[in-house]
């Protein structure tokens, strides 16, 4: 009887051996087909320049390897493709965050983190993987709120860069914005400019100055009124 017993228990352990053996294959088959579909996306999202996307594809084929050691999973090309598209994944990153910032209307810190996405631009050259860090300017016309160019108006003013200012009101007015809400920044700034003009060249003709800083754009004419003000105060 034990006899008979030791047989069964040793024919059924093998055959469990068997079976793991083959659970084994075809699990790691699996895995491998896994482990190539999702650094497939990966390239695929970094081709089309979405590299935090990219990136969350590179990690969870790696999660596959890391878990699956028994599997002898690795592809040294890959890896070392994930590793040299991380400049461009990290200023992504950076780059989302400003956005997160200015959506909450946080527009001072959203200011200093996209300037520091800048020098990281730079410094880790991510213009090879064919991504732009634009001026601030363009940057919050194309891609931000309203606030934000308000915002970036009044920062520009009170460090007296006053160019800087008007250029702003110009895009502002130039997109839609309504002139009307921004009327006394507007003749502010045109007397500020108007009092530095006078002491530079005492001797122009103000209306010409006004030409060159705003045409004829009826739109701007608080700036206009609040010019010819600052210049005849002084």
């Amino acid at each position: 009887m034990n006899k008979f017993l030791c047989t069964i228990l040793f024919w059924a352990l093998s055959q469990f051996n068997l079976w793991a053996q083959n659970n084994a294959k075809t699990t790691c088959a699996d895995l491998v087909k896994d482990y190539i579909a999702l650094n497939d996306s990966g390239k695929f999202y970094a081709k089309k320049k979405f590299f935090i996307s990219a990136d969350s594809f590179f990690k969870a084929a790696q999660n596959i390897k890391n878990q699956n050691d028994s599997c002898k999973i690795y592809d040294e090309d890959i890896e070392t493709y994930h590793v040299s598209i991380l400049p461009a994944t990290t200023y992504q990153k950076l780059m989302e965050n400003v956005m997160s910032l200015q959506d909450y209307g946080n527009y001072n810190d959203a200011y200093v983190k996209y300037n520091s996405a800048g020098v990281y631009f730079a410094k880790f050259q991510v213009s090879e993987f064919n991504l732009v860090h634009d001026s601030i300017v363009n940057f919050v016309f194309e891609k931000c709120k309203n606030g934000f160019a308000v915002w970036l108006s009044n920062y520009y003013f009170n460090k007296k860069l006053y160019t800087n200012t008007l250029s702003i009101y110009k895009k502002m007015v130039e997109s839609g914005y309504d002139a009307e809400k921004i009327k006394r920044p507007l003749y502010d700034l045109g007397e500020q400019m108007a009092i530095v003009d006078k002491l530079k060249l005492p001797n122009d003709n103000p209306k010409g100055l006004i030409l060159q800083y705003i045409g004829d754009k009826s739109e701007l004419k608080y700036f206009k009124m609040g010019y010819l003000f600052g210049w005849g105060r002084n």
